[in-house]
């Protein structure tokens, strides 16, 4: 919304698109529509509109250290006469959430099993909540604060929202079964439904668990795991379920699995060179993970990624089956397009460009070139798109038709 209503006002000035892109912040606006959003919560426990700014109070909280230790913890987001919340503890007087360093202070006592009970305004006590509560009503809220300047809030298994110092975003959207089961197919076609659905199980439960953990699906997990055995612990191969799973993985390292789901190492260090896919802005685990399945250009391998923070990554990128015949098709619709109508096929080619082999990013460019050196009208938007280049990722099992 925030961003529709600054789109809204500058293509109503007096020339719309004119010196568009340093008019934009986008990361103000990102953190503008958190704050604004934040406001839900407040609304939808006493129906009616609050004042505080709940983003940047929980901000604050969580920049905060207490003793040298920084803010982990958990707090409650409700009506406190909610009747589905449970006090071990009150205090006398109510604790304004504006005075973020005695509630960094209290948010010590709290823990998983135990939560600072909060409403838009004041800290209460301590508490949790009756086992038959249901979130449907949607009347309470849960704030996390995972690590230093980290914190997310949820309603019930729902992740409405996350920041990390400062830079609020989107929960990861769940990873759809069949988007998995297709690319399993794709990756290891001499393996049964049967065992592709066990795998797919083991991913499910790997989000279940309370900490982060690491699967990792190798066509070489026998020689692998003999290679790595130093830095991990072997063990006689045995098909790999959910219960199991959850009991290894609680011990540093990755599970290491062949793709027919029979597992060969637990606790594994995986090793590997830095390469073009590690980020700074991920952990020690994901890295890790990208380096361990790049190393690789003869065998197949696949991680599963799950963080502390409840998202999921699976390395390399799950892509759908594309048809060759669309990209053709849109191709020559960019081929034959004007500045006046060639918006659809060129945002079309730039979501797709993972799927183009060379000659078709070739004739991509030239028409994108063609078209964004065209003569304009004044005022007139024409959006500069990056040049297409082949994937190194792509292969012809990701086409159909």
């Amino acid at each position: 919304g925030k961003l529709l209503n600054e789109m809204t006002k500058l293509l109503s000035s007096k020339y719309p698109g004119q010196d568009l892109l340093g008019k934009i912040n986008s990361r103000e606006i990102i953190r503008s529509a958190a704050n604004n959003f934040l406001y839900t919560p407040s609304t939808a426990i006493y129906e009616r509109y609050a004042y505080i700014e709940l983003f940047e109070a929980f901000n604050l909280i969580s920049s905060l250290f207490y003793e040298g230790v920084h803010s982990i913890g958990k707090v409650i987001l409700t009506d406190p006469e909610h009747q589905s919340i449970i006090f071990l503890l009150q205090f006398k007087d109510p604790i304004r959430i504006s005075n973020s360093r005695w509630v960094r202070k209290v948010l010590e006592m709290s823990s998983n099993d135990l939560s600072l009970i909060i409403d838009n305004e004041y800290i209460y006590g301590l508490g949790h909540l009756s086992e038959d509560y249901n979130f449907i009503d949607q009347k309470i809220f849960t704030v996390n604060f995972l690590d230093h300047y980290y914190w997310q809030i949820t309603c019930g298994d729902i992740t409405l929202l996350q920041s990390k110092y400062n830079q609020p975003k989107l929960p990861t959207v769940p990873i759809k079964d069949e988007l998995v089961l297709s690319n399993l197919r794709r990756l290891y076609p001499y393996t049964t439904e049967v065992e592709q659905k066990n795998i797919l199980n083991l991913i499910h439960s790997l989000t279940t668990f309370n900490h982060g953990s690491m699967l990792v699906i190798a066509e070489d997990a026998e020689t692998e795991v003999l290679r790595l055995s130093t830095l991990g612990t072997p063990i006689i191969p045995r098909l790999m379920t959910p219960d199991l799973l959850k009991q290894v993985s609680g011990i540093d390292g990755s599970v290491i699995i062949n793709p027919k789901g029979y597992c060969f190492g637990i606790g594994i260090i995986l090793d590997g060179e830095a390469n073009t896919q590690c980020t700074p802005s991920r952990g020690s685990r994901y890295n890790s993970g990208v380096r361990y399945v790049y190393s690789s250009q003869e065998h197949k391998r696949l991680a599963i990624i799950y963080s502390e923070d409840k998202t999921i990554d699976i390395v390399p990128t799950l892509r759908p089956l594309m048809s060759y015949t669309q990209i053709e098709t849109n191709i020559i619709q960019l081929e034959a397009a004007t500045l006046e109508n060639y918006h659809k096929p060129r945002a079309w080619v730039d979501d797709n460009r993972f799927y183009f082999n060379a000659n078709q990013c070739v004739r991509a460019n030239t028409a994108l070139e063609r078209i964004e050196n065209s003569e304009s009208k004044i005022g007139q938007i024409i959006i500069q798109t990056p040049r297409l280049t082949p994937h190194i990722e792509m292969d012809e099992s990701y086409l159909i038709d």
